[in-house]
């Protein structure tokens, strides 16, 4: 049975590890592994909302929390990446990108969140963090609002694709009226290189028939099964917006036609027996990147001779030693895993054999 609190250890010590030997070569790393680091150290599990633009995320969302809270239009806005964590009470605040924040209401948020109020961000703002006393962020979920990819607004594109890294696991969107795009599944193609967990969701389903819903189903399932080699897959139908209203109003008999309670139901399954292994299994794939990247970096100096070949062999043997550790963790973490985790993983696997034998 895998030790939580031992492997994490292990994993925090191997981090320590590679940040000393990125040391100030790769700033952007070394700010990357504090990220994973505090991550691990407040057992703090990613679960971003993803999807291209316009399919609802920001209203899936807002349906989750019961509440409107992050903005919502008719036209592609969210810009930038919102982190929805449990908080006493309701809390947002802006953090720039020169280190500065700013405390304001949730009626504020327009003017920071959204291309509509912040073009191009042009008023530099990094993420924004809303606290909220939700049951369900309370136990260690951060929810994650991202851009839309494929708008006009490349920026919003590049923002989203940016985060994936952070993420453990993903709710990817699609709609009844474009099930599953060419470049969707493209997207999720590189979704699925950091997620360990993906969660499908139909959305706007209150704009079709039961049979037209049951068609883009089925259509889907297909479509992710040739395309993405899934062989199994459950995707969930859900009317995010008539699911807020039902939540607003406080009708039930509403909220369980809108499909929200089952996947509800699904994810805090997943959140109660499974979120630590994920959290674990997610990092180790992190670091396994890290030293990836920090291996093929010393390996060209070592080329270019720009540092003592005694030293670059050190810092080669140090990270192939904790690439072990870590891969051992791995093992821990998949002997309790189930079989559709393992399937995800099987990429990952295959791209780290090649590594391994580089």
């Amino acid at each position: 049975m895998l030790n939580f609190e031992r492997t994490k250890e292990q994993l925090i010590q191997c981090l320590e590890e590679v940040k000393k030997i990125a040391n100030d070569k790769e700033k952007s790393m070394i700010e990357a592994i504090d990220y994973e680091l505090d991550k691990l150290l407040k057992n703090r599990f990613n679960l971003a909302v993803v999807g291209q633009f316009k399919r609802g995320k920001s209203t899936f969302i807002n349906a989750v929390l019961g509440e409107k809270i992050v903005p919502t239009a008719v036209v592609p806005l969210t810009s930038i990446v919102t982190v929805i964590k449990y908080g006493p009470r309701l809390k947002v605040t802006v953090y720039f990108l020169d280190g500065s924040k700013e405390e304001i209401t949730v009626k504020e948020l327009d003017k920071y969140a959204t291309e509509r109020g912040n073009p191009g961000n042009e008023k530099n703002v990094k993420e924004i963090v809303i606290e909220y006393p939700s049951e369900f962020l309370k136990k260690g979920v951060t929810l994650i609002d991202t851009p839309g990819v494929g708008s006009v607004y490349r920026h919003n594109t590049d923002v989203t694709y940016e985060f994936l890294p952070k993420l453990d696991a993903a709710i990817f969107l699609f709609t009844i009226d474009s099930p599953v795009a060419q470049n969707e599944y493209e997207f999720l193609k590189d979704v699925r290189d950091h997620a360990v967990k993906i969660f499908f969701v139909l959305n706007k389903i209150d704009y079709a028939e039961e049979e037209d819903v049951k068609e883009a189903l089925d259509f889907a399932a297909g479509v992710l099964k040739e395309k993405l080699g899934y062989e199994e897959i459950k995707i969930f139908p859900v009317s995010a917006k008539m699911a807020l209203e039902a939540r607003e109003t406080y009708d039930e008999e509403k909220l369980r036609l809108t499909g929200l309670p089952e996947f509800l139901s699904k994810l805090d399954e997943f959140i109660t027996s499974d979120k630590g292994r994920a959290l674990l299994l997610s990092r180790c794939n992190g670091a396994l990147r890290f030293i990836s990247r920090l291996r093929f970096d010393i390996e060209l100096e070592a080329g270019a001779i720009r540092t003592p070949v005694e030293e670059l062999e050190k810092n080669i043997d140090v990270l192939k030693k904790k690439m072990k550790e870590i891969e051992e963790e791995k093992k821990d973490v998949l002997l309790v895993f189930d079989g559709e985790s393992r399937e995800l993983l099987a990429q990952f696997n295959a791209e780290y054999e090649k590594f391994k034998n580089s």
